[in-house]
């Protein structure tokens, strides 16, 4: 995944920028610019992060009066940067733009829970404005970061940083929540900020309130409580590794066949199994191969992908063709041969 490269090239940026802020270095202007779109170039979706610290920069260079003779040689450095996005997108740079999720981008997806997208339709905890802002304490983040938050506005107004990181932090989860589609992943970008807002409102929770031997008893018990709540929230990664173990052991006898399947055979390509794949999601069948393989979990796809191809192709499947079940596997998974039409 991109997600930890650009996020260090974001933790870079602001490094810099706030380095250049407080001593007007010309290297870290480079940098700034260097590591900034470097960033955006990794994943899009961190112009929106570093929006409020690049016009911020803007308007100090502009107001400062120095450093102009270096312009020319800061468009090209950007330019430098942009070619690859060119020359692999040359036949339309603007493609990106037109992502699913950028077009259905609205102010209404603040409050839903449940969105339905060309992935199906998904059914979350939490509304979208709420799961934005949740790398303040989801357990695979900072679960106590909400305890640190009311002290961060003591002394608000007196730190530049803290408002540009805040108002970095605030654009990024704002524009999440606008996303129809939920991913805990997507939070990582923006998490090494909030991690740089709250701290003083740690090192001042903690003087107030904590003595030495609290203070250190406190933070192995916060640290291992940390530990076991992400190993809860990586717990469903660590057990659908296991199933697909477990399923692609069971099919290594069937291989050399046609398989009709939806979400596992991405799996079983990658773990070296030999099957003719048929997906069931990227097309509508009418017909399919007599005497070939179907692997589906119709009780798992019923709700999310209601009335989409996974499950219009399992009915039409189940429906009109004799199945025969070579094998029940695990968490409602089953391996069914497809004999032959009704007649």
């Amino acid at each position: 995944m991109s997600d930890m490269l650009s996020t260090a090239f974001v933790v870079l940026c602001f490094y810099n920028g706030f380095f250049y802020l407080k001593t007007s270095s010309l290297k870290s202007l480079y940098l700034v610019v260097i590591f900034g779109l470097s960033a955006i170039m990794t994943r899009y979706a961190t112009f929106v992060v570093l929006l409020p610290l690049s016009l911020y920069i803007l308007y100090i260079y502009i107001s400062r009066k120095e450093h102009f003779k270096h312009l020319p040689f800061f468009i090209l450095t950007g330019a430098i940067l942009l070619l690859p996005h060119y020359l692999i997108r040359y036949e339309n740079t603007t493609e990106f733009l037109q992502h699913n999720w950028l077009k259905s981008w609205s102010v209404q997806n603040f409050y839903k829970r449940s969105f339905t997208t060309p992935d199906g339709t998904n059914y979350n905890f939490l509304p979208n404005i709420i799961y934005a802002f949740s790398s303040l304490f989801h357990p695979r983040y900072l679960f106590s970061g909400i305890l640190f938050f009311p002290f961060l506005f003591k002394n608000f107004l007196k730190k530049r940083a803290v408002i540009l990181l805040t108002l970095s932090f605030l654009a990024y989860s704002f524009f999440l929540s606008g996303i129809p589609f939920q991913n805990s992943r997507f939070l990582i970008v923006s998490f090494p900020l909030l991690l740089i807002i709250l701290y003083p409102g740690f090192q001042l929770l903690a003087a107030t309130f904590l003595s030495l031997k609290i203070y250190i008893a406190t933070g192995i018990a916060t640290f291992v409580l940390q530990l076991f709540l992400c190993y809860l929230a990586l717990k469903p990664t660590q057990e659908r590794n296991h199933l697909e173990k477990e399923i692609a052991q069971e099919l290594i006898p069937y291989q050399n066949a046609v398989l009709y399947s939806f979400d596992m055979d991405v799996a079983l390509q990658g773990r070296g199994l030999h099957f003719e794949y048929q997906n069931l999601w990227q097309q509508e069948y009418v017909t399919v191969h007599e005497n070939s393989l179907l692997l589906f979990n119709s009780q798992k796809f019923s709700r999310q992908w209601e009335g989409k191809n996974p499950m219009k192709n399992w009915n039409f499947i189940s429906n009109n063709y004799r199945l025969q079940v070579l094998e029940e596997l695990p968490e409602g998974w089953k391996l069914y041969k497809i004999i032959s039409p009704i007649e």
